[in-house]
């Protein structure tokens, strides 16, 4: 009934077998919708002029990011900086959390008294990236402050 096969024979079968695995699942991935996976962005010039303009206006607010602190007082998360009396224009102030996406915030705010305050209702216990965006006179300007809540 079953014939016997020897080691030789066993070894080609094998290569032939994985072989045409191998194959099928290169196959699949490459016609199924499911596992498109294209590393170039549609719009790549345009993704690299709006990262070039957010390096630039993290260049032009470098001395407003060196001196940024972060204080919890009255239900409300404070950011203190060295010159924030100075700016007079709207702020625009992103909150980002690396492992949820569902807390991440997006709020626009004045500066007062020389402080940016932020409701802690926006906040959970975790890391958090703080961005604060805001123009002058068309010249941009944004601080990064990471920090634990």
């Amino acid at each position: 009934m079953f014939r016997k096969i020897n080691w030789g024979t066993a070894i080609f079968l094998s290569f032939i077998v994985f072989g045409a695995f191998i194959g099928t699942l290169v196959y699949i991935i490459q016609t199924d919708q499911r596992y498109e996976h294209s590393l170039v962005v549609e719009d790549y010039y345009k993704q690299e002029r709006k990262l070039s303009s957010q390096l630039e206006a993290l260049q032009n607010g470098e001395p407003w990011s060196r001196c940024l602190e972060t204080e919890k007082n009255k239900g409300f998360l404070i950011l203190k900086g060295c010159a924030f009396e100075s700016i007079k224009v709207p702020i625009h102030v992103y909150g980002y959390r690396p492992n949820n996406d569902s807390k991440d915030f997006k709020i626009i705010t004045q500066v007062y008294e020389g402080t940016v305050p932020i409701n802690e209702k926006y906040f959970s216990t975790g890391n958090w990236i703080l961005t604060l965006e805001w123009n002058v006179d068309d010249i941009p300007f944004r601080i990064e402050k990471k920090m634990v809540y």
